[in-house]
């Protein structure tokens, strides 16, 4: 995991922090979608065979920022990186 441009105005794990449940994910600014030139490549070669409309033009899910229980990570971590 890439945790170099993790910034922290408090613990996020702390006294008062909200619960975690199962995997959450953050998306983009509506801007940033599955359009961007730098996604779009890597996007329809893994999709080919789908149809488009599933996946096409939709906000794009940021990686980078995801928290989740235990469980959770390690199901999306392997189903990233097998």
């Amino acid at each position: 995991m890439d945790v170099r441009d993790s910034i922290f105005q408090a613990d996020p794990f702390g006294p008062g922090s909200p619960p975690i449940q199962g995997l959450q994910v953050f998306q983009e600014h509506p801007n940033q979608t599955t359009l961007h030139w730098i996604t779009s490549g890597p996007i329809a070669g893994c999709k080919r065979n789908q149809p488009r409309e599933p996946w096409w033009r939709k906000p794009m899910l940021c990686s980078g920022t995801t928290i989740g229980t235990r469980a959770a990570m390690l199901k999306y971590l392997e189903a990233m990186y097998g």
